[in-house]
């Protein structure tokens, strides 16, 4: 931070921020993984279009990604994806899975995401070309301080993220051919009642 070029405090600065970011979103996940385990987690629920949250999420997520040189892509319907749900919480969810897909798709690979509705559900797939899951952590991977291959972390964003989907009457699963196959994580929400 004390360098006298502009650039290389501006730098310096960056990687601060992008780390103090992450800590604290760290440190949220934990806080939420035990009120969930309690059963003390409470959700402010209402009437909300799921493509707003999507669309917030993959945005807050262009820099880091064209920073990792991964191509995100975001598909979603022309008309409103109305969900009963806490705006916040899912927000959290989104990005923990998105999070989880940047953090294992090396660079020039690509996620897509993708919104539609499916026999009374929104419906999201977040698809990587990255490391991809092997059979033997697959079944665990929504387990919390359960991770795999070289992204980093602790393991805990899936398991909010299932704890969250499941608060919200949803449902999450992971699907992947195996190491370096890539993987995709499908959150089903059931669509609010008009």
């Amino acid at each position: 931070m004390d360098a006298p070029q502009p650039e290389t405090r501006q730098k310096a600065r960056r990687v601060v921020e992008r780390q103090v970011m992450y800590l604290r979103r760290l440190v949220d996940d934990l806080l939420d993984a035990e009120r969930a385990r309690r059963g003390t987690l409470q959700l402010e629920t209402r009437a909300i279009d799921f493509r707003s949250i999507v669309a917030d999420v993959v945005s807050m997520f262009r820099a880091r990604v064209q920073e990792r040189g991964v191509d995100v892509a975001k598909e979603a319907p022309t008309r409103p994806v109305v969900v009963r749900g806490d705006p916040v919480r899912l927000q959290q969810v989104v990005a923990n899975v998105l999070d989880n897909a940047v953090k294992h798709t090396p660079p020039g690979g690509s996620v897509r995401v993708h919104l539609a509705t499916r026999a009374a559900h929104a419906v999201l797939t977040v698809r990587d070309t990255g490391d991809g899951i092997p059979p033997d952590v697959l079944p665990h991977i929504f387990e919390p301080f359960r991770h795999h291959g070289n992204g980093g972390g602790l393991g805990i964003g899936l398991n909010v993220a299932r704890r969250l989907v499941e608060l919200h009457r949803g449902r999450i699963q992971a699907h992947s051919a195996g190491a370096g196959q890539g993987a995709e994580f499908v959150i089903a929400l059931p669509m609010a009642e008009r």
